[in-house]
């Protein structure tokens, strides 16, 4: 059996306690994608970590939105549109693709080929189902890997690594949300207890048959407010641990829901959107980086908000390397972009040496999501 590849977050010896402070630099920000076309998930097609990268997203094609890929540089903006649809039974009335993977991190995946999940409707219906496109970037209607929770009237399939695909479903109401992990071995769905509400977006493939989650959940220890989370997942023994609250800047009054994840040297890089708990109004996004220790989430973490001048929403969808993405809307008009916004490390890091006297660590970010 082919050995999957990964990429591990690099831990911080234990010796040294980091701590990492707000990055105080405002991030670069850029177009990217046409019009009213958006991105939701971005994967590296090579380890390079120079910008060469699928997106997954929607596009308009003729008035109906579609499941967008795109392959090319994030930093050139220069790419090659795709429209793969899903062969389903009925008539398709809409698509839209969510997080990709590619051979580069994933040996279980053909050279030249990627994996994609994603949801369609229906004409005449109104519930959404879930799918995986594995395949090469070809324009056409292809067949498909339905993933749909028996009884749901809503699966929403949000990313996929290694051998797993996460996401939510519920039942029509709002309050039945409920995250799933399914199993592309034998495909099975995994029953989790993640608490009310749940729901998972990102998933990064930590080696061994192990995974890093994140998604949002109610906090029973903050009022049972709706906060974003990340956790350790064991495909063996289906159990999540180590699951860490945060929300935006430690605030109160604030939704916070982490919606992408990258590994990168010392931890992690998760994007977040961010919003009003009393009116429930938009603030923006926002990218966090968490350092790891023995597999251990500092629940401190170091923010960076996303805020695109002249904007009225902007949502933090998916994360490359230090790069945040997501779309915008211009105030006054009715049209969307996506943006690119880099972000620089955080300005200054603690290091406290236990014995060793004082370390100076270089943390260079890497890998892609």
């Amino acid at each position: 059996m082919s050995r999957l590849f990964y990429r591990t977050a690099s831990i911080v010896a234990s010796a040294v306690v980091l701590t990492a402070s707000l990055s105080q630099a405002d991030p670069t920000y850029d177009t990217i994608l046409n019009v009213n076309d958006s991105a939701t998930g971005v994967r590296g097609t090579d380890t390079t970590n120079t910008g060469n990268v699928i997106l997954t997203g929607s596009q308009q094609t003729g008035g109906v939105t579609q499941g967008l890929l795109w392959s090319g540089n994030l930093y050139s903006n220069i790419g090659t549109y795709y429209t793969i649809l899903p062969q389903v039974a009925g008539t398709l009335s809409s698509s839209i693709y969510y997080g990709p993977d590619t051979h580069a991190f994933n040996s279980l995946i053909p050279e030249g080929e990627i994996r994609a999940v994603g949801t369609y409707q229906l004409e005449g219906e109104t519930g959404t189902y879930g799918f995986l496109y594995q395949g090469a970037l070809q324009n056409g209607t292809y067949a498909v890997t339905a993933i749909n929770v028996q009884g749901a009237v809503n699966t929403i399939p949000h990313s996929t690594a290694g051998n797993i695909v996460v996401g939510a479903y519920d039942n029509g109401s709002p309050t039945t949300g409920n995250s799933f992990i399914f199993d592309l071995t034998n495909g099975s769905f995994k029953s989790l207890t993640l608490g009310n509400e749940s729901s998972l977006y990102g998933v990064w493939y930590a080696g061994n048959g192990k995974y890093v989650v994140v998604g949002g959940a109610r906090n029973p220890g903050a009022a049972d407010a709706n906060q974003a989370f990340i956790a350790n997942y064991d495909l063996a023994t289906n159990t999540i641990s180590d699951k860490t609250f945060y929300t935006f800047n430690d605030q109160g009054g604030i939704i916070s829901h982490f919606e992408g994840i990258t590994a990168v040297d010392g931890g992690y890089n998760v994007i977040a959107t961010v919003t009003n708990t009393g009116d429930g109004s938009a603030i923006g996004a926002a990218l966090a980086f968490i350092s790891v220790t023995d597999g251990v989430f500092n629940p401190n973490a170091a923010w960076t908000a996303i805020d695109v001048a002249g904007s009225d929403l902007t949502t933090g969808n998916t994360v490359y390397e230090n790069v945040g993405i997501g779309v915008y809307a211009d105030s006054g008009s009715a049209n969307v972009n996506t943006y690119t916004a880099v972000v620089p490390e955080p300005s200054t890091y603690a290091l406290v040496a236990l014995g060793l006297g004082a370390l100076l660590l270089g943390l260079k970010r890497r890998a892609t999501a």
